[in-house]
């Protein structure tokens, strides 16, 4: 497969030059560069009133970012993270916590909920997006309770913009071909219509064994992978009644497939799992009154979600029914005085049905053994949320250079009762050059600890439930943070954007699975107990924007994390003439979260040629240690923790643009850095010694790609 790419690739820097040639002699649409000459591709806002951070389009090309987890490479706010080495399914971190912290939006409607969290990262292109914005800390209450560290929305496409075409041909030295397409029509002056299409898929023939398996280990490296996604969106926009209405349509199919490839083995490991995703929406506003910006908005939201998988002897079949719909108004009391208020309703029934008829009990483990880890082969768990809401946003900004934003809902949950959601947002402008923000609140979030920790199936680790006998699958907790912006001279009359940050999350209850506690076993329990500390995290980061030269522009982060788990020590004391041991459990301790880096630095250096016609991007990132889950050591009858190394990542890539088409060429990971022998007991998966949910890097080598974009039709 290396070779047809290499080919690929110097065909395509062929077309470059000659085309390169017959472009000097033509001019340039000038409506083209209005729009992208100024483009940079990490943007601070300094207007908006909490901190945000936005990835335009231009970011997004900066890398072939072939879904949205691969989006965030050059963003020190989130860490990419595997879930295990057998799926290479891909999550984000983000303030040193799990995405599930995370309020993600498909333009302000709520998305990646439930069962759609374990695989969603990679179901949307991003080659469908106009752009991601990354909020962080306290937010609005307009849009619900979650939001535990922040908020990620995504901006699509618009039918009602850009050019009418669009085509995205993607293929890489590991096999992956992608396809993405956008059409867009206007039926007539109020109506607009848009169909988004996708498909990848992983082609895997055994002539390219060692490109399927680079460490030999017998599994592959990389699942196969079959995805379809369908997107439809309508716009209906009657400016002069004041009326627009948006209606989207949604469906994913993904299949993977994975594991061990001697298939003529009696019993080979193999991984296999289907997800069928239905979702349908509709965003309605409406002018209401004379008085300006007084409006009605209405969002009603549909999804349905099938999960089937299955690892090894290990099987997981749920089901997720949602339905979000939410009022707001917005209106004001004066110049300075804006407010919206509104009710929203959220049902949410998801059904998992966890089986595993194949672990081997260590020897140590084996009866007599506590009643708490009583060994379960079947699991059901099946919550169902509905929550009555309402919210109350007042804005204030008549004190010159200050706004502030105070917001209150509360929700009447079943089975929790009532909870209340208070959020403040302060941004202060002393001087043109300096920017200052602060934000407190709480939130809240209803976990499926099964379905969220579908990595584990992934091991031999037994599931110890202990969740379910707890009784509240409630997270709740507090995110205060600020941020300070800095607009520095430089040299040419340019500016340069120094940002610095600080959050910290307090946890008041916390679901996590302790991999630390019972050698084999996942303990997955609450911290909602009066002599439990409380789980924190605390983030630090700097960004720092500037360009160097004309056409050359740097972009340089740094966060450190300091995470603390709660968890609870353990005693093993030998069980005598039984010849098993009792492990007894004793007080609360803190420790750092596993497989949560300590600290991420980031360089991007960008340069581009006049009217961007050609584009050299490269970025480096250095990751910080994290902490690894203890091994038992069976001589020594005790833990064993340590720690990963710090490793760097390389990404590059060279973009030739001209008017409807623009090549692209590039590699990541081009240090070829992988994690040795990322599963653990591959030799032996079926035994108490399999564990593959440990990954802390990338299990794949350098990977290089090729693509050409298109845009056809003339603007919209």
């Amino acid at each position: 497969m290396i070779r047809p790419l290499i080919l690929t690739i110097v065909a395509l820097l062929e077309a470059m030059v000659v085309s390169a040639q017959e472009d000097s002699t033509r001019q340039v649409n000038l409506q083209e560069v209005t729009v992208t000459s100024a483009q940079q591709g990490m943007l601070q806002n300094r207007s908006s009133l909490g901190q945000l951070e936005t990835i335009n389009r231009a970011g997004l090309t900066k890398m072939a970012c072939c879904t949205l987890s691969a989006s965030f490479e050059n963003s020190a706010t989130t860490q990419t993270s595997y879930s295990d080495a057998v799926t290479g399914t891909r999550q984000i971190q983000m303030l040193g916590l799990s995405g599930l912290y995370t309020q993600t939006m498909a333009e302000n409607i709520p998305t990646l909920r439930g069962l759609a969290y374990a695989f969603g990262w990679d179901y949307t292109p991003a080659s469908w997006l106009d752009g991601i914005s990354i909020s962080k800390g306290a937010g609005t209450v307009v849009n619900g309770y979650e939001g535990i560290t922040g908020q990620i929305n995504l901006d699509f496409r618009k039918p009602n913009e850009g050019r009418p075409v669009y085509i995205d041909l993607y293929n890489d030295s590991h096999l992956h071909n992608e396809l993405n397409t956008v059409l867009k029509h206007q039926f007539s002056p109020r109506l607009f219509g848009a169909l988004f299409l996708h498909t990848t898929q992983t082609a895997m023939p055994d002539r390219w064994r060692k490109q399927m398996d680079g460490n030999d280990d017998g599994f592959m490296d990389m699942p196969k992978v079959h995805n379809y996604n369908i997107y439809n969106r309508w716009l209906y926009a009657d400016e002069d009644h004041g009326v627009q209405s948006r209606l989207d349509v949604r469906f994913v199919f993904d299949q993977r497939k994975a594991g061990q490839m001697e298939h003529h083995m009696a019993t080979p490991y193999t991984v296999g799992t289907r997800n069928l995703n239905f979702q349908a929406s509709n965003k309605t506003g409406i002018t209401i009154g004379s008085r300006p910006g007084q409006s009605l908005g209405i969002i009603n939201s549909v999804t349905l979600h099938g999960l089937r998988t299955h690892y090894g002897w290990k099987t997981l079949d749920a089901d997720q029914k949602t339905y979000y719909g939410n009022l707001i108004f917005n209106s004001d009391l004066g110049e300075h005085h804006t407010y919206q208020v509104g009710a929203s309703y959220l049902f949410d029934l998801t059904s998992t049905y966890y089986v595993d008829m194949g672990t081997t009990i260590p020897e140590h483990l084996q009866q007599p053994m506590p009643a708490i880890f009583t060994y379960h082969q079947k699991l059901r768990f099946a919550p169902k949320v509905s929550v009555y809401g309402g919210f109350a946003e007042y804005t204030n900004t008549a004190v010159k250079n200050l706004t502030l934003q105070a917001g209150l809902r509360a929700d009447y949950l079943l089975h929790e009762g009532w909870l209340l959601t208070p959020r403040l947002n302060v941004k202060y402008n002393p001087a043109d050059w300096l920017v200052a923000r602060v934000s407190a609140g709480r939130g809240y979030r209803m976990a499926n600890p099964l379905v969220e920790n579908i990595g584990l199936m992934a091991s031999a680790r037994m599931l110890s439930p202990q969740f379910l006998y707890d009784g509240s699958v409630l997270e709740r907790a507090w995110n205060i943070g600020g941020n300070l912006i800095f607009t520095i001279p430089i040299w040419n009359q340019q500016e340069a954007t120094l940002s610095v940050d600080y959050y910290h999350v307090r946890f008041q209850n916390r679901l996590h699975a302790d991999l630390d506690a019972f050698p084999g076993i996942a303990y997955i329990a609450s911290s909602d107990h009066d002599e439990a500390p409380h789980s924190t995290t605390d983030t630090w980061q700097a960004d720092l924007s500037m360009p160097l030269a004309k056409g050359l522009t740097l972009y340089a982060a740094w966060r450190y994390t300091l995470q603390n788990v709660v968890q609870q020590k353990t005693t093993t004391v030998p069980g005598g003439n039984s010849g098993a041991d009792i492990i007894l459990m004793s007080e609360y301790y803190k420790t750092s979260l596993p497989l949560t880096p300590s600290y991420k630095a980031l360089l991007n250096v960008e340069y581009a040629t006049a009217m961007r016609r050609w584009i050299f991007d490269a970025t480096l990132q250095l990751n910080g240690r994290t902490r690894l889950p203890g091994q038992y050591d069976y001589q020594q009858r005790s833990v064993v923790a340590e720690h990963s190394p710090a490793y760097a990542l390389l990404f590059a890539q060279v973009t030739r643009r001209f008017r409807d088409f623009e090549f692209y060429v590039g590699g990541e990971n081009l240090l070829s850095y992988r994690q040795q022998n990322p599963i653990i007991g591959w030799d032996e998966p079926f035994s108490s010694r399999f564990d593959a949910s440990q990954v802390w890097a990338p299990i794949t080598g350098r990977k290089l790609y090729a693509g050409i974009r298109i845009n056809l039709g003339d603007y919209m």
